[in-house]
């Protein structure tokens, strides 16, 4: 009996630890997907891996550049990640392109550059908004893969927005090499401490309308002050060579007179 009851006892013991351990395995697994699966969904950009493809392209990207040739857009796709990748031989503003919807708040861009031969005076390569001059840092010369990034803010009704990997800019056409990888855009509550670039789109558009439109106003009053001046200028010579003849008629019938 002694036995008996000490075998019995064993296997509910055994049967106990069995479950529990099914149970922790559950629990470790559900875990390890639900972050996985939240992380997935929370970036906007798509195929922001550069693994999808459409074609011949990368699903979700369009190419473009400023010089028609003077750039090669290409892109290598890969199991573990692809690449976007732009080689401008000559001077060019070049872009892989992908345009987004943005609801209110704040969002996080971010990716992972490597460049080239990239020259060193004007814009280099970066991942930027092409609206409102919205960029990361960007790369000169030759870099190893580097972490860019950038948080913006959209208004209460939105933006939309195009994202680019870019190498040059606008009136700043560059040479060189830069590929993209893991490109992220991620709706976030605030910036973190000592993070990257910060821009508000509401406030960007309404500063980027006011200087054209001050600019506008300034070139308008110089060219209507010249136009004054000149004005000015032609009228007193004018009157400065009637007085001059009414002198000179003067002193013509003075001397007669004397004479």
């Amino acid at each position: 009996m002694p036995t008996t009851h000490c075998s019995r006892w064993l296997v509910r013991r055994l049967i106990l630890l069995k479950r529990r351990c099914a149970g922790a395995v559950v629990i470790a697994l559900l875990a390890s997907l639900i972050p996985a699966r939240a992380g997935a969904a929370a970036n906007l950009v798509v195929n922001g891996s550069l693994t999808g493809a459409s074609g011949s392209s990368p699903e979700g990207w369009q190419s473009h550049q400023w010089r028609a040739g003077a750039s090669i857009l290409s892109w290598q796709p890969g199991l573990g990640g692809g690449q976007l990748q732009i080689v401008s031989k000559e001077p060019n503003d070049a872009q892989w392109i992908q345009h987004l919807r943005l609801g209110p708040g704040w969002y996080h861009f971010s990716a992972q550059l490597r460049s080239h031969d990239v020259g060193l005076k004007n814009t280099g390569a970066s991942l930027c908004l092409l609206q409102d001059w919205v960029s990361s840092q960007d790369l000169h010369g030759d870099h190893d893969w580097q972490n860019v990034d950038f948080y913006v803010k959209a208004g209460g009704d939105g933006a939309d927005v195009d994202l680019a990997c870019r190498l040059g800019g606008y009136g700043n056409l560059n040479t060189g090499e830069v590929e993209c990888r893991a490109i992220q855009a991620v709706a976030v509550s605030a910036p973190a401490a000592g993070s990257g670039p910060q821009y508000d789109l509401e406030m960007a558009s309404a500063d980027s309308a006011t200087p054209q439109a001050v600019s506008d106003t300034a070139a308008t009053l110089v060219l209507v002050s010249a136009l004054i001046v000149l004005l000015a200028i032609v009228w007193r010579t004018r009157q400065l060579r009637a007085q001059k003849t009414m002198i000179v008629a003067a002193r013509k019938a003075t001397d007669q007179s004397r004479a």
